[in-house]
């Protein structure tokens, strides 16, 4: 994982998809690559020590399989009409050739009939911070808006998996702590009604927080960031762990009903459960 996100550009993959029109051509595909230059350009973050690198280690869209042809320059000497010409038939070469990769990058829009969408695929190192991503994410957007604003109720979307586990990883850990309240507290009311004893319900509380407790607090004072996995397991550990109090509790119960002293009631929870 490492060796792809230092040699091989980064293991983050997203996409950028724009409103296209049903016939690519010359003055659209211009539009692309001036939104690719800016992305590669505008998009920085800051890296440990500080400095400031590019956000993004790689855009790719048919424009650029155009451009190696040199159809887009600027500064080209051939009249448009034949620039044009010359666009479609490349496009129509690796239509042909590549039909499955075309069709990823400029196709139909399934759900919109007569709509069509154009993809610019990047690439971005995944192993920063959710807040480095946040921005990153932001600029992007920022920068697509400017240059394909909305028309007609047709937008540009910023998307991909990149863009997801970058939410979904802040909300995990934003919700971190509620999660845990509230499988505490619904263990609690169980315990509750199944013992019939508040003194019951907080002594199984006990021995399936403090690990939690333990182990978070020690992640936070060895300076340890706490990832997805961390932040999940808090709430689901107690679940795991609760049906063992369930059978201790009990089990104690029933030598406690049967006469038996609590030192010999815990002798023998200790020596079955």
């Amino acid at each position: 994982y490492t060796y792809v996100e230092e040699r091989l550009g980064g293991a983050g993959v997203w996409d950028v998809t724009l409103p296209a029109p049903s016939q690519l051509n010359l003055d659209y595909l211009q539009r692309v690559q001036r939104l690719e230059k800016r992305l590669n350009e505008e998009v920085t973050t800051i890296d440990a020590n500080g400095d400031s690198r590019p956000g993004l280690t790689k855009t790719l869209s048919l424009a650029d399989a155009v451009t190696a042809s040199g159809f887009l320059a600027e500064d080209s000497v051939l009249p448009k009409r034949l620039r044009n010409e010359f666009i479609r038939g490349t496009l129509g070469t690796m239509r042909a050739r590549i039909p499955d990769f075309y069709a990823a990058l400029y196709a139909e829009d399934p759900n919109h009939p007569g709509e069509y969408r154009f993809r610019i695929m990047l690439r971005s190192r995944e192993q920063q911070t959710s807040q480095q991503k946040r921005k990153i994410i932001e600029q992007v957007e920022r920068i697509v808006a400017e240059e394909f604003p909305p028309e007609d109720g047709h937008s540009a979307e910023v998307t991909g998996f990149f863009v997801l586990l970058t939410y979904l990883i802040d909300n995990l850990l934003a919700d971190q702590w509620k999660a845990l309240a509230v499988a505490c507290a619904g263990i609690a009311v169980m315990m509750l009604v199944a013992f019939g004893d508040v003194r019951y319900a907080l002594i199984a509380l006990i021995p399936n927080m403090l690990p939690v407790v333990v182990v978070t607090g020690l992640l936070g004072w060895c300076g340890w960031r706490i990832n997805m996995g961390a932040a999940m397991i808090a709430s689901v550990s107690m679940g795991l762990s609760i049906d063992s109090s369930i059978h201790y509790i009990t089990s104690f119960q029933r030598a406690r009903g049967a006469g038996k002293s609590v030192h010999a009631a815990l002798e023998i929870v200790h020596h079955s459960v």
